[in-house]
């Protein structure tokens, strides 16, 4: 079984720009398909149903699913390295495990959901019903989309899975531009179905063109290398799921709390989320299977210096993001989603969660990778009570003083808590000497200091330039395009590596 793969294992970090590349290019229509949300929607009762009910089913169906997914790739990888044969076996019997979840999953969480629900008597019943089950369809049909993409990835193609994540925009958007009106949240929520269809059948496509073989031919209940996947679940149920437990936590929280707090957060978190898809996840995608290679081939030095980069790229790449939208959280909010239904109140304290929840970006990329790399090092279980801890801290923290101190108590466990999973991890690693914990506080302190100062400076102009509407997007802007412009001048490490990067990926297209 021969694979042709469109990027090699030897240069992750071209695979990163390309995916960071990608996924700037959808980057357009993902803002419009946000404001278009707000607009037809805004913040009532009927979002926070929807976003209620959205969250919970990822959180039992999706985040299980990629669960599943997760503690594939390091064992299959592991076992296509030695033979190619079992490999399949191994793939056909995971792929016959995650539809019989899938299933199971599938009635379960909607029984569990309409149970929970049923009380709600601010909207309809079959509106509830149908909001119910389509968002739980989307969770299944997702996680399966997700244990394929897992396959392409492991193999090293990056581009269908981009491809793919790019159509999504394209459907929500036309569902949001044309159906909404007549058909309400409902083809929103049916535009994503569609695309998890599509999606699943794409790659499929893919697979079974690359694999050449009918892995239907080779399924069986029981493989004995399920027995090592399932010691990976525990672990990986947390480590590839930090952003939907803590949001799930954060949304639980914000229930307690006046209506519309649960539109907030997640408000918040859907643009948080696309901002950490561009830089941290396509980053982490790239870099998780050329980790687990260096690791399964006992190359430590290669291992050392893939996971050091990819932390500095993360904080390079995020601190003058990070920072911009502390200073201007109101003129992002209020662009991308004070329209239509979307008032200045909603605008308000959306971007008054947002200007402190924002600070999780930093953790949940640190602890994210961090994770991936006890996962290619074949000890989960070191990165497990961590992460289990900062869940737990997030739970209490919440739940001790959210009626207290408002949203600000939800924004602020989310970051503690994945602080704690992020230092306690990254200690590990530097006692086992695969990291140097002492410079990288010193590499993100120096790296956010100098993101503040910059937009600091973009934030004392604005006091004094006002300007209105849209061109109001420019401080944000400008204030990150100063932070890169500087790192260049000064020639920071990682101006000058990405910079070699790029210039030799844009030659290569070129000629």
């Amino acid at each position: 079984m021969k694979i042709s793969s469109n990027i090699d294992k030897q240069t992750p970090f071209v695979a990163s720009l390309l995916l960071t590349g990608a996924n700037l290019f959808s980057k357009p229509l993902a803002f419009i398909r946000e404001l278009l949300f707000a607009y037809s929607f805004g913040i009532s009762h009927i979002t926070d149903f929807f976003f209620f009910t959205f969250n919970l089913s990822n959180s039992l169906i999706w985040s299980i699913l990629k669960t599943y997914s997760g503690s594939f790739m390091p064992v299959f990888l592991d076992i296509k390295s030695k033979n190619d044969e079992k490999a399949t076996e191994f793939l056909a019997n995971s792929f016959l495990w995650i539809i019989i979840q899938s299933l199971i999953l599938f009635v379960s969480t909607s029984t569990i959901i309409f149970l929970w629900q049923c009380h709600d008597k601010l909207i309809s019943t079959n509106l509830a019903l149908s909001i119910i089950l389509l968002s739980v369809s989307y969770a299944t049909l997702a996680g399966i989309g997700q244990f394929l993409t897992v396959i392409c990835q492991s193999y090293y193609q990056f581009f269908y899975p981009v491809l793919f994540a790019f159509l999504f925009n394209i459907f929500t958007v036309g569902a949001l531009l044309f159906f909404t009106k007549s058909f309400g949240i409902n083809a929103f929520i049916f535009s994503q179905v569609l695309w998890a269809i599509l999606q699943i059948a794409g790659l499929w496509i893919w697979i079974k063109r690359q694999i050449k073989t009918n892995i239907f031919k080779k399924l069986k209940l029981f493989d004995v290398s399920q027995k090592r996947l399932l010691n990976l679940l525990l672990p990986t149920l947390i480590g590839t799921n930090l952003w939907p437990i803590h949001l799930f936590i954060a949304t639980t929280a914000a229930s307690w709390l006046a209506s519309g707090a649960i539109s907030a957060v997640n408000y918040s978190a859907r643009f948080e989320y696309g901002t950490a898809g561009l830089v941290i996840f396509s980053i982490m995608s790239a870099l998780f299977p050329t980790m687990i290679s260096f690791a399964s081939e006992n190359k430590i030095n290669e291992f050392k210096r893939t996971f050091s980069n990819g932390m500095n790229a993360i904080i390079y790449l995020m601190s003058p993001i990070i920072f911009s939208t502390i200073f201007f959280s109101y003129i992002i909010i209020s662009i991308t989603y004070k329209h239509g239904a979307f008032n200045n109140s909603a605008a308000v304290i959306t971007s008054q969660f947002l200007s402190y929840h924002i600070l999780m970006l930093y953790t949940i990329g640190i602890t994210g990778m961090s994770y991936q790399a006890f996962i290619a090092l074949k000890k989960p279980w070191e990165s497990f009570w961590s992460i289990l801890v900062g869940i737990i801290f997030n739970i209490i923290f919440c739940a001790l003083f959210v009626k207290s101190f408002g949203i600000l108590v939800v924004a602020l466990g989310s970051i503690i808590g994945t602080l704690i999973s992020s230092i306690w991890q990254l200690y590990i690693l530097d006692k086992k000497g695969l990291f140097s914990l002492n410079k990288f506080l010193i590499r993100i302190l120096v790296r956010g200091f100098f993101a503040f100062l910059c937009c600091l400076l973009f934030y004392c102009i604005s006091l004094f330039l006002h300007l209105r509407g849209y061109f109001e997007i420019i401080y944000p802007l400008s204030s990150i395009l100063f932070y890169f412009i500087l790192s260049f001048i000064f020639k920071w490490e990682e101006s000058k590596y990405f910079y070699n990067k790029i210039f030799k990926l844009t030659k290569k297209v070129a000629y």
